[in-house]
This record gives C-alpha cells, structure tokens and sequence, in this order.
C-alpha cells in the first residue's frame, strides 16, 4: 500500500478516533507500517499550552476571589458583633450561653452562604443563557463549545459557599460567644 501512495504527491489524512486518549497507540501503529503519524497532542500543543494557562490564571482569579470574598464576610461579621455587643450582653446576663449564642452567629453565616449561593447561581444561569456557548478557531475550523450546568455542579457550588461563609464566620463567633456581659454593660 505504502507503494502505491509513493511519488510527488504528499498526502494528508487526519483519522476521527472514538477515543481520542488512544491517539498516541494510533500514529504508533500508523508509524510501524512506515508513515509519518503525529497524534493531535503533538499538533496542538500550542493550544494545549494555552489552555495550562487559561487553567493557572483561572485559579489565581478563583483563589482571589476566595479570599476577597471570606474577608467581605469576616468584616460584615465583625461589624454586626461589634454592634451587637450590648444585645449580646444582655442575652448573655439573661441565661444564654456561649454555645447558644456561637450557634446563632453560626446559623447566620450558613444563612449568608445559603444566599450568597442562590444569587451567584442565579446570576451564572442567566449569563450562560444568553452567551449559550463559547467558539475557538482551531486547525481551521471552529469548536463550540457549550456551557454546561450539571446538578454535581451546582452542588459543588453550594459546598463551597457554605464552607467559605462558615470559616469566615468562625471568629465573630468565637468572639461573640466569649463576651463578658459585665464588660459590655460597664463600657456602654
């Protein structure tokens, strides 16, 4: 066969595998029987290395973003127990007890979260609606790329909210909880 395909005539057959992890094995066993064969890691690994990029800068903006986000929520925290302070004495002269009190500034954290979830949900539904889908010029044609929302993903969202708001929120409640209402009441 090679034989026949011999001359001045190059020829270029690119080959859709159904698994495309399997691409190096085929330009193997194209290249054992005497061709030339590169496998599409190997053609686009300029797109590759663009796309290990995109991947870093994508999770510095994520890390910021995290951060921003649990420093946002630590200081709403620590202005409501600043403000709450004389509540919070009172409560505490009352009967209520530390326990309690760490519970209701926990509960209110898991409420930011809860919220802070539900809108950006909202709002990155609504963006991916109306943008539908991404497009990259590649090899010279053009990849869609479709946004795609998954329950796992809107779940793994949820845990994160939650886990951001909660470890935010642990010192203004770890301070509210160790108030000392005589402390409170005397500089009031």
């Amino acid at each position: 066969m090679k034989e026949k395909l011999k001359g001045e005539t190059e020829y270029l057959v690119a080959l859709k595998l159904k698994n495309p992890s399997k691409s190096e094995e085929v330009a193997g066993e194209i290249g054992r029987l005497g061709f030339e064969a590169r496998h599409w890691k190997e053609l686009a690994k300029n797109v590759l290395d663009l796309i290990e990029v995109e991947e870093f800068y994508s999770t510095a903006l994520i890390a910021s973003v995290l951060v921003i986000t649990g420093l946002g929520i630590v200081n709403v925290m620590l202005m409501l127990t600043e403000s709450r302070k004389r509540s919070i004495g009172v409560l505490k002269a009352v009967g209520a007890t530390s326990k309690e009190i760490f519970a209701v500034y926990f509960s209110v954290s898991l409420i930011y979260g809860i919220l802070g979830f539900a809108l950006g949900l909202s709002l990155a539904l609504l963006i991916a609606n109306a943008i539908k889908e991404t497009s990259v010029e590649i090899f010279g044609g053009v990849l869609r790329v479709p946004f795609i929302f998954t329950p796992d993903l809107a779940f793994s969202g949820l845990a994160f909210a939650l886990v951001v708001s909660t470890l935010s929120c642990a010192y203004s409640a770890y301070k509210a909880s160790t108030l000392d209402p005589a402390e409170v009441m005397r500089f009031e």
